[in-house]
């Protein structure tokens, strides 16, 4: 499908302020990342979640040297788009245009490429330790040595795509 489509989102990202997803496990801490794709996945009828955004990020550069050796990795975050969650939607598009975002609807297309800082915390769920994506924050917040302009660098050695990645290119689906 072409990046052309438009998400209409049902509410205006306009009042809605941003507070504080799902990835590879990033150790906690801040990452510069740029998204690779970006697709809408439809819930399951029997699940009470609604349609979501899979966001796929690919780290540019850690904000701790311990965390450099994550660079290339692919992370992945899902992003509810029920009102309920609307604060997520407008800190991710914020975040990745740099700038406040409003309006009813989204062009998925424009995520690709951009860049952003990631904030990852840990956190237990059904007793299993994994890293989620806490907040997303725009460029001005990267506090890590590596310019926000550093060339995107390749996978590192025996990695995959995390899990719930969405294979390929984007594809963009109305909602």
């Amino acid at each position: 499908m072409s990046n052309d489509v438009e998400v209409n989102l049902g509410y205006d990202l306009g009042g809605v302020e941003n507070e504080s997803g799902d990835s590879e496990q990033l150790p906690q801490g801040s990452y510069l990342s740029e998204i690779i794709r970006i697709t809408k996945i439809e819930a399951k009828p029997e699940q009470d979640k609604g349609a979501q955004l899979v966001v796929a990020m690919k780290v540019i550069a850690a904000d701790r040297k311990e965390n450099e050796k994550f660079a290339g990795a692919e992370h992945v975050d899902f992003v509810s788009l029920l009102v309920q969650a609307n604060f997520r939607v407008k800190q991710l598009s914020d975040a990745a245009f740099g700038r406040a975002v409003s309006g009813t609807t989204l062009k998925l297309g424009d995520f690709i490429g951009k860049r952003l800082v990631v904030r990852v915390a840990e956190e237990v769920y059904q007793g299993v330790k994994r890293s989620k994506v806490q907040r997303y924050a725009p460029l001005s917040k990267w506090r890590g040595d590596a310019p926000v302009n550093a060339p995107t660098p390749a996978a590192p050695a025996n990695s995959s795509p995390p899990a719930g990645a969405p294979a390929g290119k984007s594809e963009n689906v109305a909602i």
